[in-house]
């Protein structure tokens, strides 16, 4: 049975998030924007040459999303030192992309452009009022070449020696870790530093890279495990401490198993752990969940703390996000600290 953890006190909370503004992240993924174009019919003409109705934009805005996401998820608690390594296109998304991180003082060296064969992974989200059309969506078809691969980890092997904790983001099915010059350069890099820790989160690719301390959601768990999610859509949790279990022993790193609003499951080298889910009032939107969880953990651990503190810091900064509706949220120190005020 798994172990349940008292959670930390207010003070332990606020001297955590006063330490992490002091640890040296590097965040290793998808770099994606997302789209939001909101449409007016008002606008509309009829084309001249195609005499077809257009569709009028009146306002539009980007954010990033996929490591990107985990990014503004860090700089919003605090983290200030942050180095971004990806791949973006030759297009006006691309230099979006750039902009905006340098713009937040984040290390860019390892945020490469391929001219040919890439586009920056962008999703745009048409809306009429409240309802979203169709999406459109950049990237689909990427190829990363060898050489772009090479560069990339070129970039992470000299930036690695002045980081505290590299997180690893695996959004995309054609994103970087598509290429398999990639997936074993980066391999190299984590076998050769076995004092440093790098932190996986991989939607596609959980097998991929021996030696990285996993976050994985039931989903995936289920898949590897090969159980059944059942009517309800969700694991039992006994299903749960045993796929965790099984996890760890299979990669012989500890894996934080989330579970939503059901809370998270730890298992290091002394036991599972139960962090239990952080009861909400009122609506709730889980899109972007995930990345704030990861931007919990890995500053915790960043910070030196234990799993089980770091799944408490996750726990939190997701909870927080969740209650910010029809966007993909982050969280203040001092948002964190409230929701625990209110539900510690």
């Amino acid at each position: 049975m798994p172990q349940h953890d008292k959670s930390m006190n207010q003070h332990e909370l606020e001297q955590l998030l006063r330490e992490i503004t002091t640890v040296r992240i590097g965040i290793i993924g998808d770099f994606c924007l997302d789209a939001y174009w909101i449409l007016d019919p008002a606008g509309e003409e009829i084309s001249v040459e195609t005499k077809l109705p257009t569709r009028a934009v009146s306002t539009q805005r980007y954010s990033p999303g996929g490591a990107g996401n985990v990014v503004m998820n860090l700089l919003t608690m605090g983290v200030r030192d942050l180095s971004a390594f990806g791949m973006v296109g030759s297009d006006p998304f691309g230099l979006y992309m750039l902009s905006f991180l340098k713009s937040h003082n984040v290390e860019t060296p390892g945020m490469l452009t391929q001219t040919g064969d890439w586009s920056t992974h962008v999703y745009c989200k048409p809306h009429i009022g409240e309802k979203e059309e169709n999406r459109i969506d950049f990237g689909n078809f990427n190829l990363l070449h060898d050489s772009s691969a090479t560069a990339l980890c070129e970039q992470i092997g000299e930036a690695i020696g002045n980081l505290d904790l590299i997180v690893i983001n695996e959004q995309v099915q054609r994103g970087i870790h598509n290429s398999s010059q990639f997936q074993s350069l980066l391999g190299k890099i984590i076998s050769e530093n076995p004092q440093k820790m790098f932190l996986l989160d991989s939607r596609h690719t959980p097998e991929q890279y021996p030696g990285a301390v996993r976050k994985i959601n039931e989903y995936e768990a289920s898949r590897i495990c090969g159980l059944s999610m059942g009517s309800k859509g969700f694991l039992s949790d006994d299903q749960c401490n045993r796929a965790a279990a099984f996890l760890y022993e299979r990669w012989s790193r500890p894996v934080f198993l989330t579970r939503g609003p059901r809370g998270c499951l730890v298992c290091d080298n002394t036991a599972v752990h139960n962090i239990t889910g952080i009861a909400l009032q009122g609506p709730v939107d889980p899109v972007g969940a995930g990345d704030s969880m990861l931007a919990g953990i890995a500053a915790a651990l960043a910070a030196g703390r234990d799993c089980v503190t770091a799944a408490m810091l996750g726990n939190l900064v997701a909870g927080v996000t969740v209650q910010k509706l029809r966007q993909t949220g982050t969280a203040t120190p001092e948002e964190i600290v409230e929701l625990f005020k209110r539900t510690g």
